[in-house]
């Protein structure tokens, strides 16, 4: 996973940009967009979700 990671996650953001072009990468709804982008490549395992993205508060944001 680790070759693809940075590529992945600019195609994300820009997915989450092309939604929404005012978002604020560092809002809630950003990430809450980045989460569920993530989700689909790495399914529903917060840790690997958390460790992808580099979200500190991933694993309780996830669970919940």
């Amino acid at each position: 996973m680790k070759p693809i990671r940075p590529a992945a996650q600019q195609s994300m953001k820009e997915d989450v940009w092309r939604i929404n072009a005012t978002q604020a990468e560092d809002s809630y709804p950003f990430h809450a967009a980045m989460v569920l982008l993530a989700s689909e490549l790495l399914g529903p395992y917060i840790d690997r979700i958390a460790t992808f993205l580099g979200y500190g508060y991933v694993p309780s944001f996830v669970q919940a």
